[in-house]
């Protein structure tokens, strides 16, 4: 009767540091190393999961689990694209299929990333009847450029808004600044909103309205205020584009912030 199983008494299982040889299947010891339960199946060894584990994982999967593993239905019925999943899958399915009808731009950062233009069609608005896009950020919109068009005109003609900041405007010289440079096929004119400060913190603030002919003539204005001279002119040229150049009448470098609005003709 010494092979004789006993129920009513726990079966104690053999401890051991690694896995014993030759085993045949349906094999079981606890490795005291991984503090697992492991079972020889079909010619190898395999842990058993622990009901701690399986506790865990269950939690991990939020409400979409129930307590004895089964697929919560009614974790998505809340879901705005996810109707009446019935298993990860098909949830997972269901989602990609809603992804890939906005085709593909599901924010306006996974279409930036893209390099997809961004198109809005949104509800008309009391402000002025068309469709916009509102951004409420705090923040707002930062950008490096910006591009505005007539919605009833030809959308391949539009104003250009660009920022450069720390220009160098170098002491002693005359020396053109490529930042505001117009191809003059393209550009009609350009406003340039700036403020310029030197080495002492003397500032100018201002505005230069530069157009062309088309030809060989151009016109440059320079409208500002300044807290103190600050020794710098400005003069405009046709050479294949119309340039713009600084001269500066003091041995000091200037730095200057600008604002740069182009308008096509």
């Amino acid at each position: 009767m010494l092979n004789t199983l006993k129920f009513g008494a726990p079966i104690r299982l053999k401890n051991l540091a690694a896995a014993p040889a030759g085993p045949e299947n349906a094999a079981a010891y606890y490795n005291s190393t991984d503090h697992q339960v492991a079972v020889y199946v079909n010619g190898g060894w395999d842990y058993l999961a622990l009901g701690s584990e399986v506790d865990t994982l269950e939690g991990s999967m939020g409400a979409a689990i129930t307590g004895d593993g089964s697929f919560n239905v009614a974790a998505f019925s809340t879901a705005s694209f996810i109707d009446d999943a019935t298993s990860f899958t098909n949830a997972f399915l269901q989602l990609d299929a809603a992804i890939s009808a906005t085709d593909a731009n599901v924010t306006l950062q996974d279409a930036y990333d893209n390099g997809a233009a961004i198109i809005t069609d949104g509800a008309d608005v009391a402000i002025s009847g068309d469709a916009q896009l509102v951004v409420s950020a705090t923040q707002g919109i930062k950008s490096n450029i910006l591009e505005m068009y007539d919605a009833a005109a030809s959308v391949t003609e539009y104003s250009q808004r660009r920022y450069y900041d720390a220009i160098v405007l170098t002491g002693n010289t005359t020396e053109v600044q490529s930042e505001f440079d117009c191809a003059i096929a393209t550009w009609g004119g350009i406003i340039i909103n700036y403020v310029i400060t030197d080495t002492s913190n003397e500032r100018r603030i201002g505005r230069l309205l530069v157009t062309h002919d088309s030809g060989t003539g151009t016109t440059i204005s320079d409208d500002y205020a300044e807290t103190d001279a600050i020794d710098l002119t400005w003069t405009a040229a046709i050479n294949g584009g119309m340039e713009i150049s600084s001269t500066r009448s003091d041995s000091t470098n200037l730095s200057m912030n600008a604002e740069v609005v182009r308008f096509q003709v």
